[in-house]
């Protein structure tokens, strides 16, 4: 996270036993509030896997103790989604719960999975056939200037916004993690029509940055860029692939438009909770 740290104040925990690594938890510091943590799509607490729930529930209370006697007040706790774990362990929802811990923010990933290969829609099966040619083809691409110059004219035609990151800071993330970021595009004719990062985890896919431009709109480009990276990780052996959240968190509002057409992947929801615990 140290490519962004000059924008946030670092309080991230680690906790320990005979020299050992316990737990940790990415976090970030705003006055009196800890964070977990607002540089990523979500924080909470990473056990070590041999750990059993009563003591991951230890661990927790400790956390919890710990910033309390520090001074500070509050706690945002974003927690790792279902998808991203390489278990299905939640004791943190259930100990969060427990103690009747507001929950903030909830939020819906549209996510596929892959292992039961489930149908499309038939709009986008339709859809489909438009690119089903030779002359279109997906491949992973270095051509970041490219994807990312599609990825700003569109954010800012539709949303009046930009990307999170920057070009340089995408680029400084691909080249720490080369196996785990990835860009993935669609072209015609060597024209790049459409493109969207992947973040690889152990057995789940994450796309971010979707983007076409007015060609790649007019032939649903993203269909079929989306439909090869379905099968690319399924014969990978991933179990989930993610197309992020729908929602505009300064209104508060789902952008139906977008889910709808996530969903019609068979992309279905799944949950990002974000927990406020008064310490």
């Amino acid at each position: 996270m140290d490519y962004h740290s000059h924008k946030f104040n670092d309080v991230s925990l680690m906790i320990r036993k005979d020299g050992h690594i316990l737990a940790i938890m990415p976090a970030n510091l705003k006055g009196k509030q800890v964070f977990s943590h607002q540089g990523l799509s979500f924080g909470g607490v990473l056990f070590c896997n041999q750990i059993k729930t009563q003591k991951r529930i230890e661990i927790l209370q400790i956390i919890l103790k710990w910033l309390k006697n520090q001074g500070f007040t509050e706690l945002i706790y974003k927690a790792p989604p279902l998808y991203q774990k390489t278990n299905t362990q939640q004791e943190d929802i259930f100990f969060l719960q427990a103690q009747k811990h507001s929950l903030a923010l909830v939020e819906f990933a549209a996510v596929r999975d892959l292992k039961k290969k489930l149908p499309y829609h038939k709009r986008k099966i339709r859809n489909l056939k438009k690119s089903n040619n030779a002359i279109f083809q997906v491949v992973e691409s270095q051509e970041w200037q490219t994807a990312w110059n599609i990825l700003n004219e569109r954010l800012q035609e539709r949303y009046h916004t930009a990307p999170v990151h920057s070009l340089k800071e995408i680029l400084l993330l691909k080249n720490r993690f080369p196996a785990q970021i990835k860009l993935f595009a669609i072209y015609k004719n060597s024209e790049m029509l459409a493109a969207t990062v992947i973040f690889v985890h152990y057995h789940s896919v994450h796309a971010q940055y979707i983007a076409a431009n007015e060609a790649g709109r007019k032939c649903s480009a993203l269909d079929r860029l989306f439909h090869v990276l379905f099968e690319k990780y399924t014969l990978e052996g991933k179990t989930f692939f993610s197309l992020g959240v729908s929602t505009n968190r300064q209104e508060g509002t789902i952008n139906w438009g977008l889910a709808n057409w996530k969903e019609e992947f068979a992309a279905y929801p799944m949950l990002h909770q974000t927990y406020h615990i008064e310490l």
